[in-house]
């Protein structure tokens, strides 16, 4: 059985490749709600997009860095 690892509340393009160079298989960015302003803004949820690309589930990979 293969382990999957999230990384939640993700804030910065750099925490991104962080989380991916450690192994993170799913990152989680929480963005403007409206209680609160979150911590990751369209810019940063788009960069971080930019870099981990979505494919199937079947054909997932953890992009080079």
């Amino acid at each position: 059985m293969r382990n999957r690892v999230k990384v939640c509340c993700v804030s910065s393009l750099a925490e991104a490749k962080m989380a991916i160079q450690a192994g993170a298989n799913t990152l989680g960015l929480v963005g403007p709600v409206p209680s609160e302003p979150g911590v990751a803004d369209d810019a940063v949820a788009a960069a971080v997009v930019s870099i981990y690309p979505s494919t199937p589930r079947s054909h997932r990979h953890r992009p080079t860095l």
